[in-house]
């Protein structure tokens, strides 16, 4: 692993739970979402500029096949600005289309950003010839029907393509995401009013080759446009940790049965864990973390119940199972500058994954040596950790369990321990 630097999500009913993966990008919380068209249209080839097809349920790409062949180009745009939230980083855009009606074979669509604004009325037609624009209708020669134009005849927009498919026969086309179609997109978001969507060229070097496509008006909304985006949001620290004591307690609460902490080895505890949604919601999420994190036989009151309390293997498995429990309820986040001495991580997501290598490879005396309650004096946040006292080491190793012994996801076992001959 090359170290925790995203989060996904995970909701179990109304909350929100932060898993780790390992990605490359900084700390942030990836989301996507999938928008309609705001609006389309279909710029028709004619030298008076006076046909549309603003409302119409479909827009065409392409040369039709009666002579001299004229041209069609669709438009669309998205309001990206009201569904994506600002400084989110665009990291995928794919846009699909259902191609419902052509009489050649495959033709290359491409997808061209638009460089001037252009406008929707109510013009209406079925087919590709149009029929008269509507005050504010985008046509060949107007951005804005009657009395604004394109600088160009046909559309204002970028010499090169953002992405360019093959489209056949009928059915749906995604234009899958490219590194061009991303940065569009977050052009859009940064700047809502230089958003003015993409142009679809067909093939125009000869006729026919015209494809139609479903609108954002056709009846059927399943096979309306869909715009598919993907972001991160870099996730602020805002810690307000508790320590190993209030998770152990939790684990005290939890039948046995249900992965808790028999309370007859471990002293008195609750009848049920105080902590909201602890037993449902918080232990599969660390669960969860734990197993990306390399664990795949821990599970989290396992990793709480430090047995014997003076190894520093399991001391340092509760230390990091205590750092999870806190990411999964949201008191601690993966953005969270750390200042732990004896480690070297310098936010909490490397933080986790250095403790995390040095279990699984045996080096428990560092990792018991990291001192997290650094971080409290450093200002940085407040982790809440209770560090073990120093005493002596047993010489125990925890190791992750070898694959022949591990046992399956979601089951209730002690720490493996690998004890050194």
């Amino acid at each position: 692993m090359n170290g925790i630097t995203s989060l996904r999500t995970y909701r179990i009913g109304m909350a929100t739970f932060f898993v780790f993966a390992a990605m490359t990008t900084g700390n942030a919380l990836a989301e996507s979402v999938v928008l309609g068209p705001v609006k389309d249209n279909t710029l028709i080839e004619r030298d008076a500029g006076s046909t549309s097809n603003g409302a119409g349920p479909h827009f065409f790409a392409g040369r039709i096949a009666i002579p001299p062949g004229e041209t069609l180009r669709a438009v669309l745009a998205f309001d990206v600005a009201a569904n994506v939230p600002a400084g989110a980083t665009i990291t995928g855009a794919a846009l699909t289309l259902h191609m419902s009606k052509t009489i050649v074979g495959a033709q290359e669509v491409g997808l061209y950003r638009m460089s001037g604004d252009w406008g929707e009325g109510t013009s209406s037609y079925f087919g590709g010839s149009g029929a008269p624009a509507t005050p504010g209708d985008t046509t060949w020669l107007h951005t804005f029907y009657d009395d604004q134009f394109w600088t160009m005849a046909g559309g204002d927009f970028m010499a090169l393509s953002s992405a360019v498919i093959e489209v056949d026969g009928p059915g749906f086309y995604t234009w899958e995401s490219t590194p061009e179609m991303a940065a569009d997109v977050q052009a859009w978001l940064d700047d809502p009013a230089g958003n003015f969507g993409w142009i679809l060229l067909g093939n125009e070097d000869r006729f026919p080759t015209v494809k139609r496509f479903d609108s954002r008006e056709y009846e059927d909304e399943t096979r309306r446009p869909q715009l598919a985006i993907e972001y991160e949001l870099d996730i602020p620290c805002d810690p307000h940790p508790v320590g190993q004591g209030h998770w152990h307690r939790q684990c005290l609460g939890v039948p046995v049965s249900e992965g808790g902490i028999d309370p007859g080895n471990a002293g008195n505890g609750p009848s049920r864990p105080t902590e909201p949604g602890f037993a449902d919601q918080l232990m599969p999420c660390a669960d969860e973390l734990l197993f990306e994190l390399g664990f795949d036989s821990v599970t989290t009151c396992a990793g709480m119940d430090a047995d014997p309390p003076s190894d520093r293997c399991e001391r340092a498995m509760k230390k990091l199972t205590s750092l999870v429990l806190n990411v999964c309820s949201g008191r601690l986040q993966t953005s969270c500058q750390v200042d732990a001495r004896g480690c070297s991580s310098t936010n909490l997501g490397e933080l986790l994954e250095e403790l995390a290598t040095q279990i699984q490879t045996g080096n428990c005396r560092q990792a018991d040596r990291c001192d997290t309650a650094s971080i409290e004096r450093a200002g940085a946040s407040r982790l809440g950790i209770v560090l073990p006292s120093r005493g002596a080491n047993n010489g125990g190793r925890f190791r992750s369990t070898p694959p022949s012994t591990t046992p399956p996801r979601g089951t209730t076992s002690p720490l493996h321990v690998v004890r050194d001959e």
